[in-house]
C-alpha cells in the first residue's frame, strides 16, 4: 500500500508533465472497446492492450462473468453493457478469460478457497461447469484449466448475446490471455478453437 500511496501523491506531477493528455480526459469519453474480464490483479489491460486512459471501457468482476439478461432485475453488468453500447456507442466487445483463473479453477474443483466465501460461492453457483463433452479429459478426470477457462469465456459470450443492446451491430470477440506465455488467443468460430491473434 505504501508504494501506491506514494504514486498517488506524485499524480499531480504526472499530470503536470503531460497536461494536454490529461486535459483531454476532462472531455467526454470515447472508448473504442468494452473489455469484459476478470478482476484478477494480474490481468492488466493497459499492459496487454497497450491502451491508455479513455481508450477502453472496462467491466471487471470475479471470473469475468456476464449474467444473462433478466428484465426488471438490473445489475452492474447489465447496466455497464447497456451504457457502453447505447450511450458510448461501442461496437466491439472483448470477453477475455485468463490463465490461472481462480474462479474457473474453483468451478472445476481444482482450487478451493482456504476460508468460507459464501458471496463468491453464490456468485459462481449459476455458472455452467465445463464437462467432458466440452473439454478433453485429464487422467485425474479434471479438465485442463486453460481449456475450462476458454469454455467459460464462450459461455459468457452466449450470456452476453441475451442482452438487448448486443445486437447485430455489435461484434463480440472471445479471447484467452495466457499470462505466463504473454500470448493472447482469439476464438476462431470456423475452427471452434482458440488461435493466436
Amino acid at each position: 500500500m505504501h508504494a501506491l500511496l506514494n504514486a498517488a501523491r506524485r499524480f499531480p506531477q504526472t499530470v503536470s508533465a503531460d497536461p494536454e493528455r490529461y486535459a483531454k480526459l476532462a472531455a467526454p469519453q470515447h472508448p473504442e472497446v468494452l473489455l469484459i474480464t476478470c478482476s484478477d490483479s494480474r490481468v492488466v489491460p493497459e499492459a496487454i492492450l497497450g491502451s491508455g486512459p479513455g481508450e477502453v471501457f472496462e467491466l471487471r468482476n470475479a471470473g469475468g462473468i456476464v449474467p444473462s439478461y433478466t428484465p426488471g432485475r438490473p445489475g452492474a453488468e447489465q447496466a455497464t453493457v447497456e451504457y457502453a453500447v447505447e450511450v458510448l456507442g461501442i461496437r466491439d466487445v472483448v470477453v477475455a478469460g485468463h490463465s490461472g483463473c481462480g474462479a474457473v479453477s474453483a468451478l472445476v474443483g481444482r482450487e478451493v478457497p482456504p476460508v468460507p466465501v459464501p458471496e463468491v460461492s453464490g456468485w459462481l453457483a449459476p455458472l455452467r461447469v465445463p464437462t467432458d463433452d466440452d473439454t478433453p479429459e485429464r487422467l485425474d478426470g479434471a479438465p485442463p484449466l486453460a481449456v475450462a477457462v476458454q469454455q467459460h469465456v464462450l459461455h459468457q459470450v452466449e450470456a452476453l448475446t441475451t442482452h438487448p443492446s448486443v445486437d447485430e451491430d455489435v461484434t463480440v470477440h472471445p479471447w484467452f490471455i495466457d499470462l505466463t506465455r504473454g500470448q493472447v488467443l482469439r476464438h476462431d468460430a470456423a475452427a471452434d478453437a482458440f488461435v493466436a491473434l
